[in-house]
């Protein structure tokens, strides 16, 4: 009988278990991004219209910070199952092509090692969606992200240009149809960034978009940022995640279960011996 019954709540634990740890889906605005410039190593743009990555007409690389609050989207106890970037692309430099410039570049996110600060530079009043005038930035204010600093006024970044890791955590081939989704696709650094932010919230600095071929001219991408007036077009983060259940919520579903086989077969037994 006892081995009746250790079988029979093993059985329970192994069907409880996954209907209790259950898939969702979570979609998240930035918390804040910007643009810093190699040729205007103090300048910012953390409260414009666009998201630069990539080479300008001389060469000069522009890269994007970006960070999103993923301790307050989700619940206790998640685990990060899949991670996708989704952000629209609203101008390419060089014309993607027929301006000199390459039709596909290759765009990594690579994992910010240090804090920053958005900033209030190239605000719009009220919000608009136009990106015209944001490539060069502006004068930086106190605490605003640029290519020199990660707090403007008060820290420096260890190497200009920001402080990252080396590898990028994922890469996308973009293309140059200005309006269309660009993704970034979930591979299992993403995952993991993103599972260390959630459970070590004072190490999420975000990314950095870095093109990878910042050598070559007119290799700039633009995304539109978490400030243009239509919603759809800001940066998202899209995290599917499941939520394993506390020991005393298993063991409620496994007495449940327990209950639920036992009681009947007692009462069929007792009605048989009547």
């Amino acid at each position: 009988m006892k081995i009746r019954l250790f079988s029979l709540v093993a059985l329970l634990v192994a069907c409880v278990t996954p209907s209790l740890a259950r898939a969702a889906i979570v979609t998240l605005d930035a918390s804040k991004d910007g643009s810093i410039f190699q040729n205007n190593v103090n300048n910012s743009s953390g409260a414009a219209n666009g998201l630069i990555v990539g080479t300008n007409a001389q060469s000069s690389p522009r890269r994007a910070a970006i960070a999103f609050d993923v301790a307050s989207a989700l619940p206790a106890g998640a685990v990060i199952q899949n991670v996708q970037l989704n952000l629209v692309l609203g101008g390419v430099a060089g014309g993607g092509g027929g301006g000199g410039g390459p039709a596909n570049v290759t765009i990594g996110l690579h994992r910010l090692a240090a804090n920053w600060g958005e900033g209030a530079a190239q605000q719009q009043t009220p919000p608009t969606d136009g990106l015209g005038g944001q490539g060069q930035g502006v004068a930086a204010g106190a605490g605003d992200v640029t290519w020199s600093s990660n707090f403007h006024g008060s820290s420096l970044w260890a190497t200009p240009g920001g402080d990252f890791t080396a590898i990028a955590s994922a890469s996308a081939l973009i293309d140059a149809l200005v309006g269309g989704t660009k993704s970034w696709s979930s591979t299992a650094e993403l995952v993991s960034d993103v599972q260390n932010w959630f459970d070590n919230p004072s190490s999420n600095f975000g990314w950095m978009l870095i093109n990878e071929d910042e050598a070559t001219a007119n290799t700039g991408r633009t995304f539109y940022s978490s400030d243009v007036a239509t919603a759809a077009l800001r940066p998202q983060l899209e995290i599917t995640y499941e939520v394993i259940p506390e020991p005393s919520t298993l063991l409620l579903g496994v007495t449940a279960g327990l209950v639920s086989l036992v009681i009947p077969g007692r009462l069929a037994r007792r009605e048989s011996r009547g």
